[in-house]
């Protein structure tokens, strides 16, 4: 993990690194949406902004945001272990399985919120608002929604 606390930290990892231009970019998209984490693509790099992470965390509207807000490294960490294991090649495309993959978690949450209401509604809830959420900001950047993304919630 490289950790950062402040715009200057973040503007003299992107003018003091070997990262392409693709990357820095990437890096870049991360500072102006104020996440909290970002695997770098093409690098085993993850980049946590402290102070985001924690107004991240701090200033959630309920406890769902905050441990989403909380579990940004780790969701960063299944980009590299994607990866690692062939569920995304080095350009970020899903293989098949992985595609049917997210498709049946979805089926998979709603069978089980019908069966079990009180352990897996609110689960399917918050599948379905993170996976609106990448869609919207998918069509926002006139982009493809990232699935991986979707994979990793």
């Amino acid at each position: 993990f490289i950790y950062v606390n402040s715009q200057k930290d973040l503007d003299d990892l992107i003018k003091d690194s070997t990262y392409t231009t693709e990357q820095k970019e990437s890096l870049q998209e991360f500072i102006d949406n104020d996440a909290s984490g970002v695997q770098i693509s093409g690098t085993n790099d993850i980049v946590i902004n402290n102070n985001i992470a924690r107004i991240n965390i701090a200033m959630a509207a309920n406890k769902d945001q905050a441990m989403f807000a909380a579990a940004s490294p780790i969701h960063e960490l299944f980009h590299i272990y994607n990866k690692s294991k062939n569920i995304v090649d080095k350009k970020g495309k899903l293989s098949d399985e992985a595609q049917g993959a997210v498709s049946e978690a979805e089926v998979t949450l709603e069978n089980k919120a019908k069966l079990n209401p009180k352990k897996y509604k609110k689960a399917l809830d918050i599948f379905k608002k993170r996976k609106k959420k990448y869609e919207e900001l998918a069509k926002a950047q006139k982009k493809k929604v990232d699935v991986e993304e979707v994979l990793n919630l």
